[in-house]
């Protein structure tokens, strides 16, 4: 979709890939769905891919974010164990870990400093609030060196908190890590009813909301419903025009053309759907 070109680029060959490279990713990606999975508060998962990316990514998984006003200290941390997941499964279950979770690396030391930093949520910065965008249009840091030493020790805490989270977690799950992988590996892109295949049910259920615009197998049955009842709509107004304006043989409006063309608007909502934004290249 346009949405996976803006976020990973556009996709490139993997047979460039050492198997035992394909394997990695595969394992990588796996753990940040498991762990998002097993979440509370973790981003609905729409897709997850191993196809390398002209960005430089070698596998992403695409997340629906919920907008939400305000986060909580839970969901917060819910989602620093989530980004750190690919990590932990590669150390966990290949034995070795590699580059690629750099990126993830970057994410989860940007929340962890604003848990510290502006948000007030460590108990040794204490309820005081720095904004980093503001501190650039200063000539020098408005707090000390000791300070300064708290906030990165602070944040230091909460990345190592979480990572530790998340290595249990997918222990707890390793089963499901390997068999996801194992997907992952020979279909190179699962969507969410894949996942629900390997994972069963997830613990905290999906949101009805999100229902269309992700691929569940409740949202497929919502699918076909809603374009029973276009087709039907389509027909029964096709054939009332053609009653009423009298016309017959060659002329006559035909319920299909009607139906192609009210489906053309389906197709393009639903890609307008799909393409609701996630989070990022892996």
């Amino acid at each position: 979709s346009a949405t996976e070109r803006i976020i990973g680029g556009l996709a490139k060959s993997n047979n460039l890939m050492s198997e035992q490279e394909k394997r990695t990713v595969a394992i990588h990606e796996s753990g940040h769905a498991v762990a998002g999975w097993m979440m509370e508060y973790a981003d609905p998962l729409l897709k997850v891919t191993i196809v390398p990316r002209s960005s430089g990514a070698l596998g992403f998984a695409q997340y629906l974010p919920e907008e939400l006003a305000l986060y909580s200290k839970e969901a917060l941390h819910d989602k620093l164990a989530v980004i750190l997941g690919g990590r932990a499964a590669e150390e966990l279950f290949t034995g070795r870990i590699t580059t690629g979770a750099a990126d993830d690396f970057a994410k989860a030391t940007n929340i962890a400093l604003g848990m510290a930093q502006v948000y007030g949520m460590t108990d040794g910065v204490g309820l005081l609030s720095w904004n980093p965008q503001q501190m650039q249009e200063m000539m020098y840091k408005p707090f000390s060196e000791k300070t300064a030493q708290m906030i990165e020790s602070e944040a230091k805490k909460i990345v190592e908190g979480q990572y530790k989270r998340v290595k249990e977690v997918l222990k707890a799950n390793e089963a499901k890590v390997k068999a996801l992988s194992m997907e992952l590996f020979n279909k190179e892109t699962l969507v969410f009813t894949d996942l629900q295949d390997v994972l069963g049910p997830r613990p905290y259920g999906v949101n009805d909301k999100y229902l269309k615009y992700i691929d569940t197998k409740a949202g497929v049955e919502m699918d076909k419903k809603e374009a029973a009842e276009a087709a039907a709509a389509a027909a029964a107004a096709a054939k009332n025009l053609t009653e009423e304006s009298g016309v017959s043989g060659g002329d006559a409006v035909h319920p299909e053309e009607t139906l192609d063309e009210s489906s053309g608007i389906d197709q393009q909502q639903q890609q307008r759907q799909g393409d609701t934004t996630p989070d990022a290249k892996r």
